[in-house]
């Protein structure tokens, strides 16, 4: 996607989060795309490296990653949330009725200060 769009300051570090997360420098931000049974304790980390006025968004499907968000402490630095619905046509006899995709919502969180 990178290339793609003609963005040179992207750079790929593959490995678990817990892994390598130390050796990377301060994020201004930072997008958690799932995190599975982690997805609390990954955003808890990234806040705590999240430079002033720096946000995280992350997107959720399942409850269990939003139950997670909530009991890892983060509602202080809930900044919005946004749920996003899909429907997508498919056929229904000689005819298309509209069938809804899983929703999925966005929580951005911000860590006060001034960038």
């Amino acid at each position: 996607n990178a290339g793609r769009h003609g963005v040179a300051n992207v750079s790929v570090v593959e490995g678990k989060f817990f892994g390598v997360a130390e050796a990377l420098p301060d994020p201004d931000r930072v997008f958690v795309g799932g995190g599975g049974r982690e997805a609390g304790r990954i955003v808890e980390r990234c806040l705590a490296r999240l430079r002033p006025g720096g946000r995280i968004v992350v997107s959720a499907v399942l409850e269990e990653t939003i139950r997670q968000l909530g009991d890892a402490g983060l509602k202080p630095h809930l900044h919005e949330c946004v749920e996003v619905a899909v429907r997508r046509s498919v056929a229904l006899a000689h005819s298309h009725v509209m069938r809804p995709l899983n929703a999925v919502r966005l929580f951005v969180f911000e860590k006060p200060g001034v960038p």
